[in-house]
């Protein structure tokens, strides 16, 4: 049975960047409405994109899409499409939003996406500092949370057990619905090392590793791929450092294709 269909779940990372809508149709204020490497990756194998995924929202959220979208389609319909998923932070909890968010402030996606519940703000996004939205003990109590009980970043055991549940569950549906993957994963990373004036300078990796548990890392680049280009320092002294973000890839025959975010001010594709 051919393939005519692809399906992203995930975070924005594999949001729908040319309508920005969400999965139940909802319009959200992210994004220029721009083509993206997903769309080329569609037009590229001639697929019809049928899912996306959700800004800001975590792999419990990425699951529960997964399932409630399989559960809404025949098996046939299962069979014809290939699925790609974009794993996002552990980290990103949905908590009620009643009582929290402001009466005043503007209904959003969430609001119709799961009503009364809203995405956990993390501890760098300005929405922690939205008078309007939050009062001043809920904004004091997110980044208390943040500060003490959840440090970003932290590899703690609950989100270890959290990725084995979340992963365990993945492959239950998959499973089910007779849906098989690919031997190995490919993976563009991105990290850092210090540079000078207690700056990092970031770079871009390729790391690929296998389907099933314990998914055992079987090849990783020697060198960065690509480096952030400190050209800027010279028009922006003071601003962020040489930064090169990976976001998105498409294998093409023997050579991927991968978009990148570069300096925090632009984009590009690279044929690797």
């Amino acid at each position: 049975m051919p393939i005519d269909k692809v399906a992203f779940f995930g975070d924005s990372y594999c949001f729908d960047t040319v309508s920005r809508k969400i999965s139940n149709g909802t319009d959200t204020p992210f994004y220029p409405p721009t083509p993206s490497y997903m769309d080329i990756f569609a037009e590229k194998h001639n697929l019809q994109i049928v899912h996306n995924g959700t800004p800001a929202h975590g792999p419990n959220w990425m699951i529960h899409e997964f399932r409630e979208w399989l559960a809404s389609k025949s098996q046939e319909y299962i069979n014809e499409t290939h699925f790609v998923f974009c794993w996002s932070d552990e980290t990103r909890q949905i908590v009620r939003s009643k009582g929290i968010i402001s009466e005043k402030s503007r209904p959003d996606f969430e609001d119709t996406l799961h009503p009364g519940e809203m995405s956990l703000p993390g501890p760098d996004t300005p929405l922690i500092k939205d008078e309007e939205r939050f009062d001043q003990r809920v904004r004091q109590a997110i980044e208390l949370y943040w500060l003490y009980l959840k440090p970003w970043g932290q590899t703690t055991g609950e989100a270890q057990r959290q990725f084995t549940t979340i992963k365990d569950a993945w492959a239950l549906y998959m499973r089910r619905y007779n849906i098989t993957s690919h031997q190995n994963y490919h993976c563009f990373f991105h990290s850092s090392i210090y540079w000078k004036n207690g700056k990092n300078r970031y770079v871009m990796g390729y790391y690929k590793f296998e389907s099933h548990p314990p998914y055992k890392i079987v090849a990783i680049s020697e060198k960065p791929i690509l480096w952030g280009n400190p050209i800027d320092e010279i028009i922006y002294p003071d601003e962020n450092p040489p930064v090169i973000f990976p976001c998105g890839a498409i294998l093409e025959e023997n050579n991927f294709l991968v978009s990148f975010g570069f300096n925090d001010e632009k984009t590009g594709i690279i044929k690797i």
